[in-house]
């Protein structure tokens, strides 16, 4: 009798199972909605009118506020130095019930305004194979119903959680300083979770969304599962997971009023979180124009098939953001041509860590531990494999249920999840430990291309034949790899942390390399190579103006752009030595582009009155770091966490009227000085002039002649002195400087500098007052003195170095 009352139990839960598969998938709406990304330049009320009878509704796809969505490119454009899309420029269409959704994607795909359009079923499930799958070796086993009200310990059956390459050395991460995920969050993206579950603290969560969270698949059960692989408590009973002290974070792909919200919920991440942070991306999409997929299976692939989800986790790896994301459950050869090269990391790269289904041990499918399992999709793009069976998790309930209740959800565990949906856990688990150990051993969290980078070159290796999907991770090697990235920061003694010594190896680059970037208006990160004369450059802020006139009044700075006007050095094949100048945008991550620039160059640290020489800097000295902040714009001080030097190609010396600019989202300034010792006179006057103000006073005459009367009719002179040859440069008046005097005396050498500097100042003081037209009036007789004097010490330069 009791073997009955069991065996009837099970038909009624497994009934409900797939009642609740039908029931997504019966057509009580139509579950298409058309995503539209506009050019540049349009809005939603473009889209008015076009096929009205077949849409419900139109709404923007990212429900956050214009401005941050902003910052969120601007902050991601000024780590990566790469382009961003514009997440504004997304919108959604609901479509009617009777809609033709072909015919009306066709319509607006015609559109001039409509840069990219594509449909989204928005029913997708999830990728997970425990609701449909009826293979005997998954439903045929017996539910362990406990007679006991205490949560039995499931730990010891976690074989994910083992030494590898049986598992990936979470047991074993444990056991080193940072390795259990504490001070990094995990975010999980789908359609909901039990946040009541006694194994997961939960309950206290708020769920990020754009609306009201609705799950088309109630109950909760798949998320209950995925988080009790990532965060299931360490109690003694239950499940552990792998980053069991790790911060949860929840956001909902689906609501009531917005029922495809996978970008937003992804940028809800970002917004919400910190650079370093890992987002796991639960959710697979139909990809590659294909009408099915491996083995008669719905070709399911990676949901950044859809260029809305591609955009906007490019967005938040940009950010620093960690994104873990489902390879799907179609069988799909991503490397196949119809594809159309979506899944080729040559041609584009969402930087997302993809991870397929691999062979447990042991594995219920017969497959070798580590062997692609038969659902999983595949391809070079994939990063890393993960148990895609017999995982023991929190919910379902087809291993425990509480005896005295067996309705309490709260209570129910499993052994049998599976899909890339269990897979992608155990991978987005082994980045958050990697994160917490990095911090721990390195002093910052990892780049999100490290950490796939770690995946792609360490763990136990895939086997069996078949497609790629990786490797399954190994902590213990990813903890030695972490050691090998860079060594860690010493422990100062005191709060100020303690300063690197100086290299030593001589400077002989001269102010950017060709790979730093400035902002260009209208252009955004452009780099120094590229740049060219007349490109308006991000130099600073103006003075503080008011916004409102409110009791609470915030500070709105102007961003302030300066044409270059000329060059001071152009070297395009040169290849040297630079600084790389790393630093702190917030408590943990750094700047993922460290600022290049040479020893000679001037850069301003804050508690100094002028700026000071690159080779000066120190670890712990703070810079000015100029974005977005508060909602306004402003600058803040970041901290100089390493100092090292490193081989680049160009030389490059823009210069604006301010004598300062914003590289790499420093600011600094325009100008180098002489390397110490090689121009005795200069070395000299900048004992008491600042060499800020010297070279910049230097410069006057030039600033004259090419933003003055003559810049507009004579472009040419600007061109001049941006010449690959390198033989030019307006420096020269050092040169003139260093020939004519160095062989004087030394009393004479003062006085000389003396005229020089106050013909100098004359020309700095009448461009302050007289403005850039009448000043270069008055000075073009000493400039062309002064132009004279340069080519004739030039012409008697080359004349000595040629023999007799």
């Amino acid at each position: 009798m009791v073997l009955l009352l069991h065996w009837f139990a099970t038909f009624v839960f497994l009934s409900s199972c797939f009642r609740v598969q039908s029931e997504v998938d019966s057509d009580s709406h139509n579950p298409y909605v058309i995503n539209v990304r506009l050019k540049e330049g349009y809005t939603l009320s473009d889209l008015d009118g076009i096929a009205q009878e077949s849409v419900a509704s139109m709404h923007k796809s990212i429900n956050l506020p214009d401005d941050v969505l902003n910052e969120m490119a601007a902050n991601g454009i000024a780590r990566t130095g790469n382009q961003l899309p514009n997440m504004n420029l997304w919108q959604t269409i609901e479509l009617a019930r009777a809609a033709d959704h072909e015919a009306v994607l066709a319509e607006f795909e015609a559109q001039e305004c409509v840069d990219v359009a594509e449909a989204y079923y928005a029913n997708t499930p999830h990728p997970s194979l425990i609701r449909g799958e009826t293979s005997s070796h998954h439903y045929h086993h017996h539910r362990n119903l406990q007679t006991k009200a205490a949560t039995p310990d499931f730990s010891s059956n976690q074989a994910y959680l083992n030494q590898a390459p049986k598992g990936i050395d979470a047991e074993w991460a444990w056991t080193k300083p940072g390795g259990t995920g504490a001070g990094i969050k995990v975010y999980d993206i789908e359609y909901g979770w039990n946040q009541d579950h006694e194994d997961l603290g939960l309950s206290g969560v708020t769920v990020l969304t754009t609306g009201t969270p609705l799950n088309p698949f109630e109950p909760p059960r798949h998320g209950t599962a995925v988080m009790g692989e990532m965060i299931g408590t360490d109690n003694g009973s239950g499940v552990k997971g792998i980053c069991y002290a790790a911060d949860a974070g929840l956001a909902a792909q689906y609501t009531e009023e917005q029922r495809d919200s996978r970008a937003a919920a992804i940028l809800l991440a970002v917004n919400d979180g910190t650079a370093g942070d890992v987002i796991l991306l639960e959710m697979q999409t139909r990809v590659c124009f294909l009408s099915t997929g491996g083995g008669g299976r719905t070709p399911y692939g990676p949901s950044e098939w859809d260029q809305g989800v591609f955009d906007a986790t490019a967005t938040a790896v940009a950010n620093g953001f960690v994104v873990v994301a489902a390879a799907g459950n179609g069988a799909v050869d991503l490397d196949q041509s119809s594809c159309s090269g979506r899944f080729n990391l040559n041609v584009r790269d969402s930087g997302a860590i993809i991870v397929g289904a691999g062979g447990a041990t042991p594995s219920s499918y017969g497959a070798n531990p580590r062997e692609i399992l038969p659902f999983s999709s595949y391809g070079t793009r994939l990063d890393a494999q993960g148990y895609g069976e017999s995982v023991y998790t929190a919910g379902y309930g087809y291993i425990w249920q509480d005896p005295d209740n067996t309705s309490d959800r709260n209570r129910y565990y499993t052994h049998r999840f599976s899909g890339t949906s269990s897979a992608s856990p155990i991978v987005a688990g082994a980045a958050v430990l990697m994160q917490s150990y990095a911090v721990q051993k390195l002093g910052r969290r990892l780049l999100p291309q490290e950490i796939r980078t770690i995946f792609r070159t360490t763990g136990s290796p895939q086997q069996g034949s078949g497609g790629r999907i990786g490797n399954l991770p190994s902590l213990e090697m990813a903890f030695a790899a972490i050691d090998d990235i860079l060594a860690p920061t010493p422990a100062p003694a005191a709060p100020t942390p303690a300063p690197t010594e100086a290299p030593t190896s001589a400077p002989t680059a001269i102010c950017f390399s060709g790979a730093a970037t400035v902002d260009v208006l209208g252009k955004g990160e452009v780099a120094m190579e590229d740049l060219s004369i007349g490109d308006p450059v991000f130099t600073g802020f103006d003075t503080d103006t008011d916004t409102d006139t409110t009791a609470t009044k915030k500070k709105q700075r102007t961003k302030l752009y300066e044409a270059v006007y000329a060059f001071g050095h152009v070297q395009r094949a040169e290849v040297d030595e630079f600084l790389l100048i790393y630093y702190n945008l917030n408590s943990n991550m750094p700047s993922p582009r460290p600022l290049e620039m040479s020893d000679n160059h001037l850069i301003g640290v804050w508690g100094q009155p002028h700026p000071v020489r690159a080779s000066t800097i120190r670890v712990g000295d703070k810079l000015k770091h100029l974005q977005h902040k508060d909602g306004g714009q402003d600058y803040y001080l970041v901290t100089v966490t390493k100092v090292e030097r490193q081989t680049r190609r160009g030389i490059y010396q823009p210069l604006t009227k301010s004598g300062y600019l914003v590289v790499n989202g420093i600011q600094v300034s325009a100008y180098a000085t002489t390397r110490e010792g090689s121009l005795a006179l200069v070395d000299t006057l900048t004992r008491w002039i600042p060499e800020q103000v010297f070279f910049h006073m230097t410069l006057s005459p030039l600033r004259l002649l090419c933003l003055g009367i003559l810049s507009s009719s004579n472009d040419y002179v600007c061109h001049a002195y941006s010449k690959d040859d390198g033989l030019i440069y307006w420096q020269a008046f050092e040169l003139e400087v260093a020939l004519l005097c160095n062989r004087a005396p030394w009393v004479l050498q003062v006085v000389l500098g003396i005229l020089i500097v106050g013909v100098l100042g004359c020309c700095y003081l009448l461009e302050a007052s007289l403005g850039p037209v009448l000043g270069s009036v008055v000075v073009m007789t000493g400039l062309c003195y002064s132009v004279a004097r340069i080519v004739m010490v030039l012409l008697r330069s080359r004349t000595s170095k040629d023999p007799k």
